[in-house]
């Protein structure tokens, strides 16, 4: 086919005729002809978008589920999505409908509806390449304010997100190393990527700022904290939250847990007096409390007797994979993250 816009056929066949999630707050979304959707909110408007780069084959799960997160840490809803759909000039259209087959499944578990973008080919790319924007109301105030003194706590367990595409994309591979529960686990991750109901319950408690984790894990997501709030941190290591199947599954392909895909866990400070662990707890949410914020600019990991610091993290472990780059001699022990 030649580069530009979809025909009108193919958009009708295997991009509208696979929207059918709905969502109260969208009074008309995607169709031939509209160049934008509308929305109806009562509270302020909230936008988050993201460019799906690792997770290639599950570009719903991973982007619906990020752009939902972002919002909903900033206190809020995300009624829908826009999807900017850029495929190479050769494809075969059941990838097309199986893209957007895979979002509206995502879209009908969060409650959530596609309201419009764009769709185009292009030479430029040899394979698809999609954005998604979220859009949302706001129904919490969060301050953002981060003082020292306050808490800083996770929910879930870090590498949630890589493990869910390590087990995708080395299925063959980890089956003949691994027990089949531990690979269960891996496939259920995919499961506990929204942050939704914890980010609701930590808005009710007042807490100060969230962050839904990603790219470059639980390190990459406390140096962000650090550099958002001009504060520093001391951080336990030990209280780190994270499954002995997903360092397993690191360990065999050389991969810090500690800079890989998180999303699913929740990064939150607040005042200790604030309640928040008791009410997930309450509610059957796993949390840790990991560490404290602080006056200055040291982001301190502590691991014993040992103090060293965070580093930002540039890369993700997970392109070890995608790009398939092959296994070192030695493995990096993760102790030293």
């Amino acid at each position: 086919m030649h580069s530009g816009k979809l025909s009108e056929s193919i958009i009708k066949r295997s991009v509208l005729k696979e929207i059918h999630a709905k969502n109260p707050q969208v009074a008309s979304g995607a169709g031939i002809g509209k160049g934008a959707a509308v929305l109806s909110f009562n509270g302020g408007v909230l936008a988050a978008t993201t460019t799906v780069t690792l997770g290639e084959g599950y570009w719903g799960l991973i982007g619906i589920h990020r752009v939902a997160n972002d919002i909903a840490c900033m206190g809020g809803q995300i009624a829908g999505v826009m999807m900017n759909v850029t495929m190479p000039s050769k494809f075969h259209e059941k990838l097309l409908k199986e893209i957007m087959r895979q979002s509206e499944t995502v879209c009908k578990e969060l409650g959530l509806q596609i309201i419009g973008g764009h769709t185009e080919l292009s030479k430029a790319v040899s394979k698809p390449l999609i954005s998604y924007t979220g859009i949302g109301s706001r129904r919490y105030d969060i301050s953002g304010k981060v003082r020292p003194g306050q808490q800083i706590a996770l929910t879930k367990w870090i590498g949630m997100e890589g493990a869910f595409l390590m087990n995708q994309y080395k299925k063959k591979e980890l089956s003949e190393r691994f027990p089949r529960q531990m690979l269960d686990f891996a496939q259920n991750c995919g499961r506990w990527l929204s942050v939704q109901e914890e980010a609701d319950l930590a808005a009710e408690c007042g807490v100060s700022y969230m962050h839904n984790l990603s790219n470059g894990g639980v390190l990459n997501a406390l140096w962000e904290l650090s550099v958002y709030s001009k504060r520093g941190m001391t951080v336990d290591f030990k209280k780190i939250p994270v499954r002995q199947e997903i360092i397993e599954m690191c360990e065999f392909y050389n991969m810090n847990p500690y800079r890989l895909l998180s999303g699913g866990s929740l990064l939150m400070t607040f005042e200790p007096e604030c309640g928040i662990v008791s009410m997930l707890e309450e509610n059957e949410i796993p949390v840790a409390v990991i560490g404290e914020v602080t006056d200055g600019n040291d982001k301190i990991l502590v691991n014993e007797d040992e103090e060293r610091y965070i580093d930002v993290t540039c890369r993700d472990e997970l392109w070890k994979i995608a790009d398939g780059e092959v296994l070192g001699n030695e493995k990096e022990n993760i102790n030293n993250a």
